[in-house]
């Protein structure tokens, strides 16, 4: 029972995250956006590839990008960007939802966090 009800807070202090931080840009800055991506792929490591996406997407400040798995590839071209910050989704915390102004993700990412929100 204390498993359930653990899972369930963790659930909800989640979704009361993710309200704070859409009403948090809405209100006072209009900068909290989260982008889902069909899937998010490179080849080589090029972070100019990474700013060139962040561009398109009109991303100019703090950007956390969730991942479904480890990619490495992905790591290596936005360790250089010391705005921009890597996560695996499953590790995905409040901490994080609310420090980042954009929130990207693939839409497998998504699938990550809702198999583990249930």
């Amino acid at each position: 029972m204390t498993n359930k009800r653990n899972k369930t807070m963790q659930c909800l202090m989640f979704m009361a995250a993710m309200l704070l931080s859409a009403f948090a840009g809405a209100v006072e800055r209009h900068a909290d956006e989260l982008a889902l991506l069909d899937s998010l792929e490179m080849a080589e490591p090029k972070t100019k590839q990474v700013l060139g996406l962040l561009q398109t997407l009109g991303i100019q400040s703090s950007a956390l990008i969730l991942l479904p798995g480890h990619n490495e590839v992905i790591l290596h071209s936005v360790r250089n960007l010391p705005q921009v910050r890597t996560l695996v989704a499953q590790y995905l915390n409040v901490r994080d939802l609310l420090k980042y102004d954009y929130i990207l993700m693939p839409l497998a990412s998504l699938e990550v966090i809702e198999g583990i929100l249930g």
